[in-house]
């Protein structure tokens, strides 16, 4: 599992964070791997690509690289604590349908 943190020089709430999740990332390092931090005004393409229309923006992804969980805004150590618990090794909610469609069925009621 890896935390995305879309964040920015010029936010306050940002900053707020930083040390938030320094200190998150240490305690719960053998759960998700480091913290990758976005500054969306150095990478817009990548803020754009995972649809970040406001910071701080936490999401959460599985190893596969989809997103499982996010979370827009600051708040306070002990309930992203919880979040980031919460949803360790949560299932994604993306689908995958298999390749070879002849395993697929139609089933119809009478």
């Amino acid at each position: 599992m890896k935390l995305k943190f879309f964040r920015a020089n010029w936010c306050g709430p940002c900053r707020q964070m930083a040390p938030v999740v320094i200190e998150l990332q240490d305690s719960l390092k053998d759960y998700y791997s480091p913290v990758e931090y976005i500054d969306i005004d150095a990478d817009p393409e990548t803020a754009s690509k995972w649809r970040v229309n406001a910071i701080p923006t936490f999401v959460i992804v599985d190893n596969r690289g989809n997103e499982v969980a996010r979370h827009i805004g600051a708040w306070p150590k002990s309930k992203m604590q919880d979040w980031m618990s919460d949803n360790y090794l949560r299932p994604s909610t993306a689908v995958s349908f298999p390749t070879d469609h002849s395993q697929l069925s139609i089933v119809t009621g009478k």
